[in-house]
């Protein structure tokens, strides 16, 4: 039956017997079902590890990038000691003319860095931002508290300036099966060389003799072990 409300003069049904006006029940929020629940968990979570990957992955190329830096500088200041010291890097030259020759013998890595503490600016770059053993030697402020234990990087023991493709400083995570005797690691084409997954990996980085700086995998370091200059390559390992 019809009425006229009385304030707006328009018709109202009101339903039978109820004397009130119908009105429209709101829509209802429908719940998730456990089946939706569990696949929003799920997106979540993966969409969770993607970002944790992708940011692992983004921090793992910032640090190699930053270690083959250290090595460009590492370079550059073994080629200014030796054009100031008749093209000699520190390891051809006596102690008593500011080289390292008497420690070659082994087990004194840090020395031979020691030796540039006028031309590297600061000792902070002798340690891979990756590397966490060595985590402590970014503390260091002075190159005089230099030792193998806050150190990242060997030696070539016989890297020349004259031979630009001998290995002069890399990555200390390099093996050959064959334990450094007193620190010094002898790498030959006979036996087969690669890195171990503690720093980059499966790769390493590296500086030669003419200071150019790689990034090579265990089949690209290999290969250039087969047409290396000389017939060992003597590393001064920072063990």
């Amino acid at each position: 039956m019809a009425t006229t409300d009385l304030l707006l003069g328009v018709p109202v049904i009101k339903a039978k017997g109820a004397g009130s006006i119908m009105k429209q029940a709101p829509p209802q929020d429908r719940a998730f079902t456990r089946l939706e629940l569990v696949v929003v968990i799920a997106v979540l979570g993966l969409l969770g590890a993607f970002l944790l990957t992708a940011q692992s992955e983004s921090q793992a190329q910032t640090a190699e990038m930053r270690c083959r830096e250290n090595l460009k500088n590492m370079g550059i200041a073994f080629r200014v000691f030796a054009t100031d010291n008749g093209n000699k890097f520190p390891m051809q030259l006596s102690r008593r003319l500011g080289g390292t020759l008497e420690f070659s013998a082994g087990g004194n890595a840090f020395r031979h860095f020691q030796a540039l503490s006028n031309e590297l600016w600061t000792p902070l770059l002798l340690v891979c931002p990756a590397d966490s053993r060595v985590s402590a030697g970014r503390e260091i402020d002075s190159f005089q508290q230099l030792t193998n234990t806050n150190l990242s990087y060997f030696v070539g023991l016989n890297a020349l300036l004259t031979q630009p493709a001998m290995l002069l400083s890399g990555d200390r995570h390099l093996t050959n099966g064959v334990a450094p005797l007193r620190g010094v690691l002898d790498l030959t084409a006979r036996r087969p060389a690669g890195w171990t997954a503690e720093l980059h990996t499966n790769r390493g980085n590296v500086v030669f003799a003419d200071g150019s700086v790689q990034s090579l995998t265990s089949q690209a370091l290999n290969q250039w072990l087969n047409k290396s200059p000389g017939p060992t390559q003597r590393l001064a390992m920072p063990y």
